[in-house]
């Protein structure tokens, strides 16, 4: 039997596997940004799914209604979206820390446009956006979601997606967890810049005519990156911590849609 034979007999257990698949693509980050092309995400999936469909031991029989299939299908885009929210979490986590710091440095109003979010964000949010992706990437972070979505299948039967409240409670946690991460890596910056604000205040009591507007906007920017390149070994830290933790809470979220 050759691989395509192999395909055509196992099609209704291959459609199920390309759902799933292609749900978490398209709502997991970097992979499911608008700049990735369609085509790209779509061969992705089906890539994923050939390799993944020996996983599945049984035969998925398909529901024999339209109302069956469609029911069947929603499940498996639910658990994408589960999963994708779940990592995105992370991302805006990071995103949050960078508004709050380039308000801090004065660079509030410079914004760009976020293919990710689809929205616009400060060109600070922007740099460390990017910089988190590269991190993220750089240590392997996006093996998580290859290895959830290898687990999914044991886990989480085939058409076997239910809501609970168990799932509902824990995507909530990880929803209030972004101001926790947030915290954590605009710390430095933030401590960095309430200094120089102190010390810039100090300095227009001493000498009153120095136009402290002037010079202030330039020593905030330039403290605020110098608190980014010293702390740099920390956000590091930080964000591998947080792919520990997000692999912990994507088995949660298989095991409560299970």
């Amino acid at each position: 039997m050759t691989f395509i034979d192999y395909i055509l007999s196992q099609y209704q257990t291959f459609a199920f596997v390309l759902v799933r698949v292609a749900a978490i693509i398209m709502a997991v980050p970097i992979f499911g940004g608008s700049n990735v092309p369609n085509k790209v995400k779509i061969g992705l999936a089906f890539l994923i799914s050939l390799i993944l469909l020996p996983l599945v031991k049984a035969a998925v029989p398909m529901p024999d209604s339209f109302i069956g299939i469609a029911v069947a299908m929603s499940g498996e885009v639910l658990l994408g979206i589960a999963i994708g929210l779940a990592a995105r979490l992370v991302f805006a986590g990071v995103e949050v820390a960078g508004q709050v710091a380039g308000i801090q440095m004065g660079l509030g109003l410079a914004n760009v446009y976020n293919p990710q979010q689809q929205a616009q964000l400060s060109v600070f949010a922007q740099f460390l956006n990017f910089m988190a992706v590269l991190i993220f990437l750089a240590i392997n972070g996006h093996h998580i979601f290859i290895m959830a979505l290898a687990k999914s299948f044991d886990i989480v039967p085939p058409y076997g997606f239910h809501l609970s409240n168990a799932l509902a409670n824990g995507l909530l946690n990880m929803s209030s967890a972004i101001f926790a991460i947030a915290i954590k890596i605009a710390a430095p910056v933030i401590v960095a810049l309430l200094l120089v604000n102190l010390a810039m205040g100090i300095l227009a009591r001493l000498v009153p005519q120095m136009n402290i507007f002037a010079i202030g906007f330039p020593i905030t920017i330039s403290a605020g990156f110098l608190a980014l390149i010293i702390s740099m070994p920390l956000l590091i830290t930080v964000l591998e911590r947080l792919v520990s933790s997000l692999e912990r809470d994507l088995f949660f979220i298989l095991k409560a849609a299970g």
